[in-house]
């Protein structure tokens, strides 16, 4: 058995899990966010666009968060893993944006190498993995296995043949002398978000820390 806590930088707000979630909880936690857009509208409309943000005139930054959150739950819950815990990176509440998801759970049994071997595999059966680019690293809590992923989904709606494109982080944590693994997925809303996807991910995950059961 392996406790996992993440400390997050700033910027990330933990999500609740859903025996944790009362009637306002999106509302409570949205505000929060939007704390230092005072309740305004929800911002410059030129700004916003220079982000690639889609502004809604009218509606407050807690009012677009709240909406978005509320997609964020329904993707994480249809995900259906028990301990899955999750978190959402918002840059600029005053804009009302979740610019990425990140979630994590611990799985027993698991190696390194059978976890970078199912990763290299997905693209022989799936042709909308455009791009597998294998990443390597050592953290505080162990070692770091894992892809930056580019994929394509078709998006019927902006015509046909038209993609869109994923950019996504999917690493494997190997704390030492566990037989664990906490596997960490990171998604962000478009390309442009992060500068250095890996990069960034990795500098959130030094604040992971675990404590395997079998050292108590």
């Amino acid at each position: 058995m392996l406790d996992v806590s993440l400390v997050l930088p700033e910027g990330w707000f933990a999500l609740p899990a859903a025996s944790a979630r009362d009637a306002g909880w999106v509302e409570a936690l949205a505000g929060s966010m939007a704390e230092g857009a005072g309740g305004a509208p929800a911002g410059d409309p030129e700004s916003a666009a220079e982000h690639g943000d889609a502004q809604e005139p009218g509606r407050t930054p807690e009012e677009l968060l709240a909406d978005q959150l509320r997609a964020v739950v329904e993707v994480v819950d249809e995900v259906g893993q028990t301990g899955l815990r999750a978190a959402v990176l918002v840059r600029r509440p005053q804009h009302g944006v979740v610019d990425a998801l990140l979630t994590f759970v611990v799985h027993d049994g698991v190696t390194p190498e059978e976890f970078v071997d199912e990763l290299r595999r997905a693209p022989e059966s799936d042709d909308s993995y455009l791009l597998v680019e294998p990443l390597e690293s050592e953290i505080p809590a162990g070692t770091v296995r894992g892809a930056h992923l580019m994929i394509g989904h078709l998006d019927a709606e902006r015509g046909e043949g038209v993609a869109h494109l994923e950019e996504r982080v999917v690493v494997g944590v190997f704390p030492p002398d566990s037989g664990a693994m906490v596997e960490v997925n990171v998604v962000s809303s478009s390309v442009g978000t992060f500068e250095d996807a890996p990069a960034e991910v990795l500098g959130v995950l030094t604040g992971l820390s675990t404590v395997s059961g079998r050292a108590r």
